[in-house]
């Protein structure tokens, strides 16, 4: 295991542990921004046993990277590329040859389309963890595939993912009933109603742009599900102060094993 995070780390230095580290297994690279597809390239060729895999942030790194590594490392179970410029030709990649990856991380790819997340839930149906917060181009389709073919879903975040609607939460609420995780700005009455019903396991709930009229359902989500632990959510601009006071007090008073955060989006 190699944890480089945040170095001044240059591609030569990579290439020299890909060749005297042929067993290494772990490799964090996330936010060296002077990294580029040379340094992936050797990773792919020399530690070609790598499970866990961070280049969170490396923006100099294109789809050669990750299709590089796609093919060199089929043992990968972990990928943490958020924030990164890669398109839906790698991800796919990633989909067709990694089909042991059960964690991904691809949280403000704004390239990345619902090509990627649908392959990602076709060809890896292992996946326990999916961040894509902030991939505004996604839509229920894509989600919709992850809930089919991912049953043992247990961490999901599609926060500020504008286009996807309550058919998402519907999906998959019903249908990865080992969710224990959820951050979504997509929350509707209707949606709160099938997390309370379905999501039986879930102990951590982010919301996000919560308005008025959904409070009431939070509030009785929150008295529903019996292994919640942690409730943030942030109230639209605009909610009054006190009113996410009182909120937040009532919650502590029906649930006072929750431990809850209400704030208010000064956007």
């Amino acid at each position: 295991s190699l944890d480089v995070s945040d170095c001044v780390v240059t591609d030569a230095a990579i290439h020299a542990i890909a060749q005297r580290c042929p067993k290494l297994e772990s490799l964090n690279i996330a936010w060296c921004p002077f990294l580029t597809d040379v340094s992936l390239r050797a990773i792919a060729d020399g530690c070609r046993m790598i499970k866990s895999l961070a280049v969170e942030d490396c923006t100099q790194l294109t789809d050669a990277s990750i299709t590089s590594i796609a093919q060199g490392c089929r043992c990968l179970t972990s990928l943490n590329a958020n924030g990164c410029n890669f398109t839906d030709t790698s991800i796919t990649a990633m989909a067709t040859d990694c089909n042991r990856l059960s964690e991904l991380f691809i949280r403000q790819c704004d390239k990345l389309t619902d090509v990627s997340v649908t392959a990602i839930a076709e060809g890896c149906p292992s996946l326990t963890i999916l961040d894509v917060a902030w991939c505004e181009t996604l839509t229920d389709s894509s989600i919709e595939a992850v809930a089919r073919q991912c049953p043992l879903l247990k961490e999901l975040s599609i926060y500020c993912c504008p286009k996807l609607t309550d058919l998402s939460i519907k999906a998959i609420a019903r249908r990865c009933r080992s969710l224990v995780y959820l951050a979504t700005t997509v929350l509707t009455n209707a949606s709160l109603r099938e997390i309370a019903l379905h999501c039986s396991s879930l102990s951590s709930l982010e919301i996000g742009m919560a308005s008025s009229r959904t409070t009431p359902g939070i509030l009785a989500m929150a008295t529903t599900l019996p292994s919640l632990a942690k409730l943030d959510v942030t109230v639209e601009a605009g909610f009054d102060a006190a009113d996410a006071v009182a909120f937040e007090r009532t919650i502590n008073t029906w649930r006072p094993d929750i431990t809850t955060s209400i704030d208010i989006d000064i956007c």
